[in-house]
C-alpha cells in the first residue's frame, strides 16, 4: 500500500501567490484556507479535518535543535514540555500553517496525527514513520522559517527557551540519598579525580603535573545541580520504579562503572532505552555524565 497524501494549508500568501517575507513589523503567519487541486496521476489530495500537529512537533523538535543554546542541558521531561509547548506555539501564536502536501504513512490513524501523545515506544515509533516519510519537507519548513520568518522564529524559540528554565526543580534530600546509593556517596568527586588521574597519565609524555584538589564548595554546586535534574524527571513515586527497574535488570553496577569510565556497550544502552522508563534512566544517566564533566572543567579551571 502506499502513502496517504493529506493536503494541508499554505504558508501565509498574497493574493498575488507570493509569500512575503516576516520583518520587525510583521510578526504573524496568518492562516489561509486550502485549496483543493489534483495531484499528478489523477490522485486527489485527502483534506484533514484538524491540522497535523505531528508534523507541527516534528517542525518544532528541529527548530529547538537547530537553535537551542549549547549551555541547556534538558531532562527527558522537559524537552518533552519545551517540544510541546513550541508545536503549540508554532501553530497557535505565530500562526504557522503547513504548505501542501505532505505524506501521512498509511500505518498511522489520522486522529493520532492530529493529536499526538508521546506516552509509550509505540508513539515514539510513530512519530519516527512520519518523520521519515517526510524528511527532505520538513527540513525545507525549517529553511524557510530560519531564513525567510528569522525574526519572528527565533523570538519565539527565545521564549521558549526561556520558559523552560523555570521548569527546573530544586533536589532534596531523597533524591540525593537516591543518587549516593546509585553511584557511590562522593560520586560527583570520585569522577573528577577518576578523569584527573586519566589526563595525568595521558599526558605523562610531556611531564606530569600534581592531581588537582577539588574545592567542596564545587562539588556541593555540581551534586546539587544534578540532584536538581532528576528531581525535575522523576517525582518520589517514579523513583522507586527507577530503582525496581534497576534491580530487575541489574544494571546498578553498569551505570556506576560507566559514569567514571564510559564502558557501558551500546547494545547495553539499547536494551535499556527499550520502554520509556529506561530511555528516561539512560538519558539522565547520560545528562549525569555531561553535568559531571562540566564540574570536572570547572575544577580544572579553579586549579590552573
Amino acid at each position: 500500500m502506499g502513502l496517504v497524501v493529506v493536503c494541508g494549508p499554505r504558508l501565509i500568501e498574497h493574493d498575488d501567490g507570493e509569500v512575503p517575507r516576516l520583518s520587525r513589523t510583521n510578526q504573524s503567519l496568518q492562516p489561509k484556507p486550502a485549496e483543493s487541486s489534483a495531484l499528478p496521476g489523477g490522485v486527489q489530495p485527502v483534506m484533514a479535518e484538524k491540522p497535523p500537529m505531528a508534523l507541527y512537533r516534528l517542525i518544532a523538535e528541529g527548530l529547538i535543535l537547530k537553535l537551542k543554546p549549547g549551555s541547556l542541558l534538558l531532562t527527558f521531561t522537559e524537552y518533552e514540555t519545551l517540544a510541546n509547548r513550541t508545536t503549540d506555539a508554532l501553530y497557535k501564536k505565530m500562526g504557522l500553517v503547513l504548505p501542501k502536501p505532505y505524506l501521512i504513512p498509511p500505518a498511522l490513524p489520522l486522529a493520532w496525527v492530529n493529536s499526538p501523545e508521546l506516552a509509550s515506544m509505540e508513539d515514539f515509533e510513530k512519530i519516527r514513520l512520519l518523520n521519515a516519510a517526510n524528511n527532505d519537507y520538513i527540513k525545507r519548513i525549517i529553511e524557510r522559517l530560519v531564513d525567510e520568518y528569522s525574526v519572528a522564529t527565533v523570538s519565539l524559540l527565545s521564549e521558549q527557551f526561556a520558559a523552560i528554565r523555570g521548569v527546573r526543580k530544586t533536589g532534596d534530600a531523597s533524591v540525593a540519598q537516591f543518587l549516593k546509593r546509585l553511584y557511590g556517596p562522593d560520586y560527583l568527586q570520585a569522577y573528577i579525580l577518576a578523569h584527573d588521574a586519566s589526563e595525568i597519565q595521558k599526558s605523562s609524555i610531556t611531564g606530569k603535573r600534581e592531581p588537582i584538589v577539588v574545592p567542596p564548595r564545587l562539588v556541593a554546586d555540581g551534586e546539587a545541580e544534578i540532584c536538581g535534574l532528576w528531581r525535575t524527571e522523576f517525582s518520589d513515586e517514579e523513583l522507586g520504579a527507577v530503582h525496581r527497574f534497576i534491580v530487575q535488570h541489574e544494571i546498578g553496577e553498569k551505570l556506576r562503572n560507566d559514569l567514571s569510565r564510559s564502558t557501558m556497550p551500546e547494545a547495553e544502552k539499547s536494551l535499556i532505552e527499550s520502554t520509556v522508563l529506561g530511555y528516561r534512566i539512560s538519558s539522565m544517566h547520560a545528562l549525569t555524565t555531561t553535568t559531571a564533566a562540566v564540574y570536572y572543567k570547572r575544577a580544572k579551571v579553579g586549579a590552573n
